[in-house]
């Protein structure tokens, strides 16, 4: 590698100011008030049991397309409850952009154990928890609650809100909207092994990775009853618009006939008919080895992995009342309109800093599928009351501590290697937007992976760009070797959690632990062979380690979180404002400093403050600056995917 990496332990000591924000704990995190219940909880308390009339208006809409970038996640609306199923990276992300209610989301089912499905489960209950969401059940592989083990690694106990895992094993969830089955599905080559897993005691003692199950959905709506027909019944003569009229209203939906004025009134003169219930199943084929032919659906919606649009499904769902959603990388729609706009008019001011966002294809031909079927695109809706139907609408809007930010930069070093900066939740969409169909080899030049500390917009794209990693190099041709990972030891404890219970990433990372042995949160110095050198801060306050570590400085990445004026609440929360970096990149003369990690508070750029001046610079999503040195041209190209 052309560069020296150093890493310091960010200070902690009193006359330093203490710029160390540890792994947040219980114990160590200030107590909150008790939020009042929300208000759909209190309705749903007050319902009366037993009334599963069903719904009035439910409509499954896509989140996530199935590209490479998004992976397939569905999000199911009724006036009673919503669900979420399958919750890849950047879901929650998804949701917030596109003003999709997260508040009553208290149902997430996942379908198999993979970073595609799992990815963005630690944002999305973090969110869940900070909105007021009391509880949330989450249905899956079994490997489920073991990766909820994984995620209280860095996120604490989340005593704020209660989760529950529902075993596939059991066989129905029913509520006020619909009931829904799991149905295991098991490929041929695993299916023995699996459950000899299940029925012996000494296997439910052992650590599996078994990927041969994956979980279908078969959710069927309540029925319900039809409507009264009032214009109509006013004419007859009833009662309408008078006490008198409910129990009439009652017993002719509940189907029985009734006597007004001595003239007998059967249900079907005055309600609509009764609406069944439709039946959707979502079924994820990671290959051909989990279709079964005797599965029948009158309504599917499939997420069908890369490449997996075979004769078996032609064999398997070819009904021609069936309606097919299919969600894989054939899909091309794009999901972070914000993100397009904004950089198209950054793109404006300085095409060169503000390159155009790139849209990765697959290489693979779509496969056809002869029966109907709809490719998804990001918030399709398919309406499934009060009537079936498509319907398509494209939301454009324009407006750190949670998943919502992306914390990373990617450094190239030379021709041949790269090193990133942080890794949080998204990274990868985050490379695919902006480089397109050539992500692929930017991964495979990528050589070093630097975490600061453990909070979740920091590390939790790590699992994702190890595997889509390993996936560039096998379609490259290239030889794999491992990248370096510079972290916090803790983050062995995450990454060991998800390598015995849900996939093998270990061979991915050549860990340096003598130099993480100690640290939770640490600064990082890079000094290039040509001379120039570059600091990045991390989380911190004002530090004099920083000031130190850096001096004369070719360039500073420096946090700065709040705006002037609430250095109260950066110092309880151990960040800095903006003018509190800029003095430190003064005091160690950097030739320039560039500020990150705004609060979401700021929706484009954060609030100026009288100390900016011609040496500091914000960043910006997909910004790129190049690095002088030595009055030479370019030596290296620094990316900022923040």
């Amino acid at each position: 590698m052309l560069a020296r990496l150093c890493a310091l332990r960010a200070c902690k000591e009193p006359a330093l100011q203490g710029s160390v924000r540890l792994m947040q704990t219980q114990s160590s995190r200030k107590s909150r008030a008790v939020r009042d219940t929300l208000r759909h909880v209190k309705m749903k308390e007050s319902r009366r049991q037993g009334e599963l009339h069903g719904p009035s208006t439910v409509y499954v809409q896509v989140l996530g397309a199935g590209s490479r970038d998004n992976g397939a996640s569905l999000y199911v609306f009724s006036e009673y409850n919503r669900y979420l199923f399958n919750c890849g990276e950047g879901t929650q992300r998804l949701m917030q952009e596109h003003k999709i209610k997260i508040a009553r989301l208290d149902n997430i089912f996942l379908t198999r154990m993979s970073w595609e499905t799992v990815g963005g489960l630690s944002g999305m209950i973090l969110t869940l928890k900070d909105t007021g969401v009391p509880q949330c059940v989450l249905s899956g592989p079994p490997q489920l609650e073991k990766y909820l083990q994984a995620i209280r690694v860095f996120s604490g106990q989340l005593e704020d809100i209660k989760l529950a895992v529902r075993p596939y094993t059991e066989p129905q969830y029913k509520d006020e909207t619909m009931t829904v089955s799991q149905v295991p599905l098991f490929c041929e080559r695993g299916r023995t092994n699996l459950f000899l897993f299940f029925l012996s005691t000494e296997g439910k003692e052992k650590i599996t990775r078994d990927w041969s199950l994956v979980v279908a959905y078969v959710c069927k709506l309540h029925s319900k009853k039809g409507n009264f027909m009032a214009l109509k019944a006013k004419e007859m003569g009833l009662p309408v618009g008078t006490a008198a009229i409910g129990p009439i209203i009652e017993a002719l939906k509940a189907g029985k006939t009734v006597t007004h004025d001595g003239k007998e009134i059967r249900p079907e003169e005055l309600c609509t008919p009764a609406d069944p219930g439709p039946v959707f199943i979502v079924v994820d084929c990671p290959s051909e080895d989990f279709i079964q032919p005797e599965t029948r659906p009158v309504f599917s919606l499939l997420y069908i992995s890369p490449g997996v649009m075979c004769a078996g499904i032609r064999r398997c769902w070819t009904r021609r009342s069936t309606r097919h959603l299919v969600m894989n990388e054939q899909t091309f729609t794009p999901h972070n309109t914000r993100s397009h706009k904004l950089q198209t008019q950054l793109n404006l001011i300085h095409p060169e800093i503000f390159p155009p966002l790139r849209l990765y294809k697959t290489k693979e031909p779509a496969a056809s599928l002869h029966v109907p079927n709809v490719r998804a695109e990001c918030l399709m809706k398919f309406q499934l009351r009060p009537k079936l139907e498509w319907q398509r609408s494209v939301q454009v809007n324009s407006v750190s501590q949670t998943s919502e930010v992306h914390l990373n930069m990617s450094l190239f070093l030379s021709s041949s290697q790269s090193l990133l900066l942080d890794c949080g939740e998204g990274t990868f969409g985050q490379l695919c937007r902006h480089y397109g169909n050539d992500v692929d080899e930017v991964l495979s030049r990528l050589s070093t992976i630097f975490v600061s500390h453990l909070h979740a917009d920091h590390h939790t794209g790590l699992i994702h760009l190890l595997l889509e990693r390993q996936r560039a190099l096998n379609s490259l041709g290239k030889a794999f070797s491992p990248v370096y990972l510079i972290a916090p030891v803790q983050i062995m404890t995450w990454l060991n959690q998800y390598h015995d219970h849900c996939q093998q990433i270990l061979s991915q990372i050549k860990y340096e632990r003598k130099i993480t042995l100690y640290l939770y949160l640490f600064l990082f110095l890079l000094t290039h062979q040509s001379g120039w050198q570059l600091v990045f801060s991390g989380d911190t306050m004002p530090c004099d380690a920083v000031v130190n570590m850096g001096k004369n400085a070719t360039l500073l990445i420096h946090e700065a979180t709040l705006e002037d004026g609430m250095e109260e609440e950066a110092c309880e929360k151990r960040h800095s404002t903006t003018s509190q970096a800029i003095g430190i990149g003064m005091k160690m003369n950097a030739e320039f400093i560039v500020l990150n990690h705004f609060s979401q508070r700021y929706a484009k750029i954060p609030l100026f403050s009288d100390d900016f001046n011609g040496k500091v610079g914000i960043s910006f999503d997909h910004m790129r600056v190049r690095i002088l040195s030595n009055n030479r041209k370019l030596t290296t190209n620094s990316s900022y995917l923040s």
